[in-house]
């Protein structure tokens, strides 16, 4: 269920999101912006051989979806995610 006012959505919420709505394209996105250093479209998306468009348009499908436009704030989000659902090799 997503909150009507995104504007206060706690970082759990956020995360639920991150886990249930975004596509797995999205969270790749997400997790090219966590690796590069820069935050900047264009080298992300020649170091990934993707169109800068294609970047553009995942972003905005991820603001549109959380309703947050700060991508520091989702990349942030997503690395707890990211780190709380990886499995520890036994």
């Amino acid at each position: 269920m997503i909150n009507p006012n995104k504007n206060i959505m706690t970082q759990e919420e956020l995360i639920k999101i991150i886990a249930n709505e975004l596509t797995q394209s999205e969270k790749n996105i997400l997790e090219m912006f966590l690796e590069d250093d820069t935050g900047r479209r264009s080298l992300i998306a020649k170091k990934n051989y993707l169109a800068t468009g294609t970047i553009k348009t995942h972003i905005c499908n991820i603001y549109k979806k959380t309703g947050i436009t700060n991508l520091v704030k989702i990349c942030l989000a997503y690395h707890v995610y990211k780190t709380t659902t990886e499995r520890v090799p036994s």
